[in-house]
């Protein structure tokens, strides 16, 4: 018998199919369980206490509900009615920026940030309206272990003044990655995004 069965066949007894075997934090011990199998006492020894495999913890594992809260918030403002494309985008950047050590560690301090998302500190409240394709946006972006781009920084050159056209385009401090443009209204929106 493979050692993998003896394992699963523990697992299922230590799921109650069996009172002798019980679970342990993330072990499972088979306490001399006579249904576990007719184990060689090799065998017996190898089962005996259990290695279980552990989830793999992801970024939006370690957030807490406010925090999912202020980046569906702040996407759904920033991005607004256009495409889950667009929504993607924004949310793989306050991923970035997270994991990113010109940012502080934490998305609190990441969106409060001064000069950034548009004054969140005036427009935020917890009971802002967020549809739920935002929200599953959110989730699946934070759940995965990459994002699609490396960009930090973003702009669109038609909403912004001289001083931060300035500031991207000529300062040398941010580098150009790529540009997303979007219609809404028969109006061209073009964002510009930066590392």
């Amino acid at each position: 018998m493979k050692i993998s069965t003896i394992i699963i066949t523990s697992i299922l007894c230590a799921m109650n199919v069996s009172p002798m075997c019980k679970i342990e934090g993330n072990k499972i011990s088979t306490n001399n369980c006579s249904q576990c199998f007719s184990l060689s006492q090799t065998e017996y020894e190898r089962v005996q206490f259990v290695e279980l495999p552990q989830k793999p913890i992801t970024i939006y594992d370690t957030l807490t509900d406010k925090e999912k809260n202020l980046i569906e918030v702040t996407v759904q403002h920033e991005v607004g009615s256009f495409s889950d494309n667009y929504k993607t985008l924004i949310a793989e950047l306050i991923y970035n920026r997270l994991i990113s050590d010109e940012f502080p560690d934490n998305i609190t301090d990441i969106l409060y940030q001064e000069n950034q998302f548009c004054g969140i500190e005036y427009w935020y409240a917890p009971n802002f309206e967020v549809d739920e394709n935002t929200k599953q946006i959110v989730k699946e972006v934070f759940l995965k272990e990459e994002t699609s781009h490396s960009a930090l920084y973003y702009y669109n050159p038609d909403l912004s003044d001289y001083k931060a056209i300035i500031w991207f385009e000529c300062s040398g401090d941010v580098e150009f990655l790529f540009e997303y443009t979007e219609e809404d209204w028969g109006i061209e929106y073009t964002t510009r995004f930066f590392k």
